[in-house]
């Protein structure tokens, strides 16, 4: 089950190329895991994973991912378990995402659920999620991954 924040030609931007592999690794790491990452080396897997993916360069073998407030970090990539992305509300069919959910500019977050559900973003300028331009509403991925399905 997808369910996309934002509306108009962006959908076709933020599903485009580096966004959607992350998502399509999410979806794989779901579908062979019991469950999306929740612990530490779980999270970390995850990043180098996803980073393997979407990077047009090598990884440094000698950086590994780091704590930073509740995030784990790996070069511009940063990830976390917040269980309470299953409660976060809609207004008008936009997401009031928590005051906490800020990264540096160009960063991209990925929150889990630790069961099914992850969040993808990209922080703008001002540190929370991008603006789609034309209707000025979050580019957010929210997507529940269906472990049976395809």
């Amino acid at each position: 089950m997808d369910s996309f924040l934002h509306r108009g030609n962006s959908r076709k931007s933020m599903m485009s190329g580096k966004c959607a592999t992350r998502r399509q690794r999410l979806r794989h790491y779901r579908k062979t895991h019991d469950h999306l990452p929740r612990l530490q080396p779980e999270i970390d897997d995850a990043l180098l994973m996803v980073f393997k993916r979407v990077s047009n360069v090598p990884a440094n073998t000698t950086v590994v991912p780091q704590s930073v407030g509740t995030y784990r970090v790996y070069y511009n990539l940063r990830m976390k378990f917040d269980q309470s992305i299953r409660a976060i509300p809609y207004i008008n069919g936009q997401i009031q995402f928590p005051g906490s959910w800020t990264a540096p500019a160009g960063n991209v977050v990925i929150v889990t659920d630790g069961e099914n559900q992850f969040m993808i973003w990209r922080a703008g300028m001002d540190g929370h999620p991008s603006l789609d331009p034309e209707t000025n509403t979050p580019l957010v991925i929210n997507e529940t991954v269906d472990p049976q399905g395809s």
